[in-house]
């Protein structure tokens, strides 16, 4: 198997580019993350034109347990209702 690809991963930074994004973008970061990255999703949301930020406290795949899980969909839903138009 080659590993040629890790390459691209590793250079792959979308970051570089998140202030080109013309369309409705949610971003989510959870406060108790434990993960030295915990401000790029934020960074990146302040450099996105017409972002919509929400923090959770929760820790980075809190989303996923049943304490957030709810709150977390309806948040989503509640976005693409608004920004996108999805009706009900």
């Amino acid at each position: 198997m080659s590993t040629s690809w890790l390459v691209t991963v590793a250079a792959f930074r979308p970051v570089r580019t998140v202030g080109r994004i013309a369309a409705p973008c949610s971003t989510n970061s959870a406060s108790r993350t434990r993960l030295r990255v915990q401000a790029l999703p934020r960074g990146a949301a302040q450099r996105t034109p017409g972002a919509e930020p929400t923090t959770y406290p929760s820790h980075h795949f809190g989303v996923f347990s049943p304490d957030y899980l709810g709150v977390y969909a309806d948040d989503a839903i509640d976005f693409l209702r608004r920004r996108v138009g999805l009706g009900r």
